[in-house]
């Protein structure tokens, strides 16, 4: 008898596999908010920046996105610009939302790592410049040039993720199964946590 688990991304449902271990896509985008709003005083316009809007789990973050919006009447989603697989498509896509309405930008979310990286880049740029108004911006996962501009103070945060926890999680589940326990319900996900990563806890956020 062989066992499954999944881990990273939950599969299609119904799954054979008893076991998800993943990221709870649509809470990290909902936490993501929540901070962004918090970084921003509480009011102010934001650009929704999404990775590929043919994928569930984008649309997933979109839905989290706006019902943390819809939570607070004095914030508002003044453009979402997507479809952004490649790093320099989302450069050019970031930089004409920049271009074209900056003064109406108060903060960014970007929940794809190439739309993050590309917009740490950019913000990096963006803020050297006295003269451009502060936008505050979270994005996803830990890349080194997303870090380095915490660092530096250009961007504001991003969530880590557990690929740890993917991986220990997952093969402890497997241990357990191969040992003869069985799952107390035919299918269960486990969300495996996520961390808001500041220039506070830069060093600190893998043990978090």
């Amino acid at each position: 008898h062989l066992h499954v688990v999944a881990y990273g991304a939950e599969p299609t449902l119904p799954t054979p596999a008893p076991f998800t271990v993943a990221t709870d896509i649509q809470g990290a985008a909902i936490t993501a908010t929540e901070e962004l709003i918090r970084l921003m005083g509480g009011r102010g316009r934001i650009l929704n920046v999404l990775e590929a809007v043919t994928d569930v789990n984008t649309r997933k973050r979109d839905e989290g996105i706006r019902k943390v919006v819809a939570r607070h009447p004095d914030v508002e989603i003044v453009q979402t610009i997507s479809d952004m697989m490649q790093m320099g498509e989302a450069a050019t896509k970031i930089q004409s939302a920049l271009a074209a309405r900056a003064d109406e930008i108060d903060g960014i979310i970007a929940t794809g790592f190439n739309p993050t990286v590309a917009a740490a880049s950019i913000l990096t740029e963006w803020h050297k410049d006295p003269t451009h108004k502060r936008i505050r911006f979270i994005g996803i996962d830990t890349d080194q040039t997303v870090l380095k501009a915490i660092r530096e103070g250009a961007i504001d945060a991003t969530i880590a993720q557990n690929p740890h926890g993917h991986g220990y999680l997952s093969c402890a589940l497997l241990n357990l199964l191969n040992q003869g326990w069985t799952p107390r319900q035919p299918y269960q996900f486990i969300n495996s946590g996520i961390v808001v990563v500041t220039r506070d806890n830069l060093d600190t956020y893998a043990d978090e």
